[in-house]
């Protein structure tokens, strides 16, 4: 008796956990859906009565609404090639012995014991001398470089360093060089730890609003978190349906990338995360 009081509390918090966590998600896929008399009706309706795609429609036939949807997608997805690339080629290079190595880890370490915000100011200055305000280049460079790079920098090395020195001797004995032992034998081995690194680097990208709000100041640059908080102010009320429909919208791309990458995910943080 006393086991089966044990595990029926341990599963009575497991779902009232889960619960708690879902029950968000839930009610902002329900609102979205809802018309707005049912939406402001109270008590507030758990099961949906009426349905209507109506806020999808109007998000979607908004031409606004669709060049920040396409801006999220192509700062996202630019960041997270360009962080796999360096970040996959650096963590190979700190395996390596070489003078300063440690130094030069730390250092590229550093940034992720900054807070970001203290960095938005010297990071406007800069990207205004460049002139990159206002263009996609000034967002993929500073999500890369503030905490999606140092973090893919340090799973990529230590996924490397899990690989045996076996290997590795065996390919110089053929008379492979660094860089052919890289690419003929590292980087086939990582494919779960860069999956990663780039599922890690595009949800950062996604769903980073402080710094594409300043780096951003025309309206057609705006990313999707922009448009987002943009919704919550309207000349004469709040339109909650379309809000959570665009909410809701943010969702499906980080879903169906890690629907689709779980498996990679998943041994890509043990490999790459425990040792070190």
């Amino acid at each position: 008796m006393r086991k089966i009081g044990e595990k029926t509390l341990i599963y009575g918090l497991n779902i009232l956990v889960t619960a708690i966590i879902i029950l968000p998600f839930y009610w902002t896929v329900v609102t979205s859906i809802l018309p707005n008399s049912d939406i402001i009706s109270y008590p507030p309706k758990l099961l949906p009565i009426h349905i209507t795609l109506s806020n999808y429609f109007e998000i979607f036939g908004n031409e606004e609404y669709r060049r920040m949807i396409a801006n999220s997608l192509l700062v996202a997805s630019c960041t997270s090639l360009l962080v796999c690339a360096i970040s996959s080629l650096a963590g190979y290079a700190f395996t390596l012995e070489f003078r300063g190595r440690e130094l030069l880890f730390f250092t590229l370490m550093a940034p992720m014991m900054i807070p970001y915000q203290v960095l938005i100011t010297p990071l406007f200055v800069e990207m205004r001398k460049l002139n990159l305000i206002n263009t996609y280049l000034s967002l993929i460079l500073v999500y890369s470089s503030n905490y999606s790079l140092p973090l893919g920098i340090l799973i990529m090395k230590n996924m490397y360093s899990s690989i045996p020195n076996e290997l590795r001797e065996a390919a110089k004995v053929d008379g492979c060089s660094d860089v052919e032992i890289f690419y003929k034998v590292a980087l086939p081995l990582s494919a779960y730890a860069i999956a990663t690194v780039g599922i890690f680097t595009f949800i950062w990208s996604w769903n980073e609003f402080l710094m594409a709000l300043i780096f951003m100041t025309k309206e057609e640059m705006y990313t999707l978190p922009i448009g987002v908080a943009l919704s919550y102010q309207p000349p004469f009320s709040i339109y909650w349906g379309k809000i959570n429909a665009l909410v809701t919208i943010s969702y499906v791309p980080v879903l169906l990338l890690f629907a689709l990458s779980q498996k990679y995910f998943m041994k890509g943080i043990i490999s790459g995360g425990i040792r070190g």
